[in-house]
């Protein structure tokens, strides 16, 4: 029988997690990439929109308006890092 003790060690799992890393940051590279052609800047709201479709999260109207209405700059900028993870909207709009 093989030895798959690697595959479980702190270290494996440590690889794993770049690697999961690495696949939210490549979403946000390519939300980047699709909205921002030819240097035209788009709404940090957008790119939340993106990443959530994205990642496949059910976006309601209240929602979707919700992102789309807000006039804070920076609260977006906090919903992005939390679309990255989230499997739903209320995960994007709870604080942590």
């Amino acid at each position: 029988m093989a030895d798959l003790s690697f595959y479980k060690s702190p270290f494996a799992e440590e690889i794993r997690e770049e690697g999961r890393q690495e696949g939210r940051f490549a979403v946000v590279a390519e939300a980047l990439a699709e909205l921002l052609p030819e240097g035209r800047e788009r709404s940090r709201t957008e790119v939340v929109l993106f990443v959530l479709e994205r990642r496949g999260v059910e976006l309601s109207d209240a929602a979707r308006e919700r992102i789309t209405g807000c006039e804070d700059p920076w609260l977006p900028v906090r919903w992005l890092r939390r679309a990255l993870t989230a499997t739903s909207t209320e995960d994007v709009f709870t604080e942590a």
